[in-house]
């Protein structure tokens, strides 16, 4: 596999300083790499280990997937062994085993896993312990986490996260364009509102009557610094 050669830093780079990143960046980052992958799973192949150090943030600001080293075709009916190759907090449970089935849904819940490190600011729990945790009763740690940032971005986005990190594969996304569905749709919603907002700004108001006296003291004011020309600047 060849890759063009790309400048810039690595999505971790940019979060050990800057997380959690707002809403709209959230967004520019994850639309162009979600598209990036229909076309990599439509080529029949998996990345299987998306994570911020593998998406490189280009110096003129967009990212591009890196690291195919894991990639393998996904054929729909494995005939061998998957290679067990995963990083803990990114990967999905079907990840850990070589012979349970992995497919788009894969690499889904591993830019899950980067979108919640986007927003919250660390790794997700690994799949290995919410799985444990959830069948000893305890809550998803995950979910909690992703709930309690209501407050700094939109429900659907915290709802798509949630989606594609869902610890069972078949409650996940199946494929890279029901995400891009998704996620189009609240950079739409977002864009109006801000549109509507900006619109709809009050007109400055200078709610003062220009007296004799006040703009005396203009003059005066403006004369001590540009001389008699300040008599023309206020007349």
């Amino acid at each position: 596999l060849i890759m063009d050669f790309e400048q810039g830093k690595t999505l971790w780079d940019v979060l050990r300083y800057d997380a959690p990143l707002d809403e709209a960046t959230v967004l520019a980052l994850l639309i162009p790499l979600l598209e990036g992958l229909e076309v990599v799973h439509e080529q029949s192949f998996l990345h299987r280990d998306i994570k911020p150090a593998n998406v490189l943030m280009r110096t003129k600001g967009s990212p591009v997937l890196l690291d195919f080293g894991a990639a393998r075709l996904a054929m729909e009916q494995q005939s061998r062994h998957m290679t067990v190759m995963l990083t803990p907090g990114y990967a999905p449970l079907e990840q850990y085993s070589a012979t349970d089935q992995q497919g788009p849904w894969t690499d889904l819940y591993a830019l899950g896993g980067t979108a919640y490190h986007c927003m919250i600011g660390r790794a997700p729990m690994a799949a290995t312990e919410r799985v444990a945790r959830l069948h000893s009763g305890q809550a998803d740690e995950v979910n909690e986490r992703l709930q309690d940032t209501a407050g700094r971005y939109s429900r659907p986005l915290i709802e798509t996260t949630q989606w594609m990190m869902e610890p069972i594969a078949k409650r996940r996304p199946s494929n890279a364009q029901q995400v891009l569905q998704e996620l189009r749709t609240i950079e739409h919603a977002s864009a109006t509102r801000s549109h509507t907002a900006s619109t709809h700004k009050a007109p400055l108001r200078a709610d003062f009557e220009a007296t004799p006296a006040l703009t005396q003291a203009l003059q005066n004011t403006l004369e001590m610094h540009a001389g008699t020309i300040a008599r023309k600047v206020v007349p």
